[in-house]
């Protein structure tokens, strides 16, 4: 976002707060001034994301040991989609080693290509998939719900 779009306030507004901010006689005006792009009119937190099972946590139990056998020290999440192709494919529902098996090969290469681009938030690798086809990938690292540094993993075309 250019630094003219960003709030003077320092937080952007919900249309809640911004109709209660109108209603205790800011104009329209003052309120742009502040908010050049209006009032969030909806936003989708990870942790929503997380519970709806759209992203799944890397950090709980049983794969953070995965994470940090990696070397990677910040929340992390993988998309369903990303999960289900490289993690999860053809692995019997109890079967969580080779589960961990392929989520540590997937962690390796995205660490090692991490380290071949290091000035970038964004990271692009490839893992072996299901019948070792290979499946195109990417991570970001960007802010979390409270601004805090964390780690998304997609398949190419994800966002």
């Amino acid at each position: 976002m250019s630094e003219q779009n960003q709030p003077k306030g320092g937080k952007f507004l919900d249309l809640d707060t911004w109709e209660a901010m109108k209603a205790a006689g800011f104009s329209e005006q003052e309120l742009y001034d502040d908010q050049p792009t209006g009032p969030i009119i909806y936003s989708y937190s990870r942790k929503q994301a997380i519970e709806d099972g759209v992203l799944v946590d890397l950090t709980r139990p049983g794969f953070e040991r995965v994470l940090r056998m990696e070397g990677i020290r910040i929340h992390c999440a993988m998309t369903d989609t990303a999960f289900a192709q490289v993690v999860s494919a053809d692995i019997e529902q109890d079967d969580l080693f080779q589960a961990l098996c392929r989520l540590g090969r997937m962690l390796r290469a995205l660490v090692n290509e991490a380290r071949r681009q290091r000035d970038s938030d964004r990271v692009f690798f490839c893992v072996p998939g299901v019948n070792e086809q290979p499946v195109k990938m990417w991570s970001m690292v960007g802010p979390g719900d409270d601004a805090e540094p964390v780690m998304t993993i997609m398949l190419e075309g994800e966002d």
